[in-house]
């Protein structure tokens, strides 16, 4: 049981405290706050997808006036 507590449950007996601890679960939010390469990724991708959707707009609109 103890292995299983420590390895797969994570949690930790804090001895000054007398209690046990379950440590923090990283969201994804924190992630990509502290990942400048993951925010640059995604801040890119949508700048993308936005352009694209403008020159499809775009061409719709000039495709009927013709």
């Amino acid at each position: 049981m103890e292995y299983a507590k420590d390895k797969i449950l994570k949690v930790r007996y804090n001895k000054v405290n007398n209690v046990l601890e379950i440590p923090e679960k990283k969201t994804i939010c924190s992630v990509i706050l502290k990942n400048k390469l993951i925010s640059t990724i995604i801040i890119s991708t949508l700048i993308v997808v936005v352009v694209d959707c403008l020159l499809i707009y775009e061409f719709i609109n000039t495709l009927s006036t013709l």
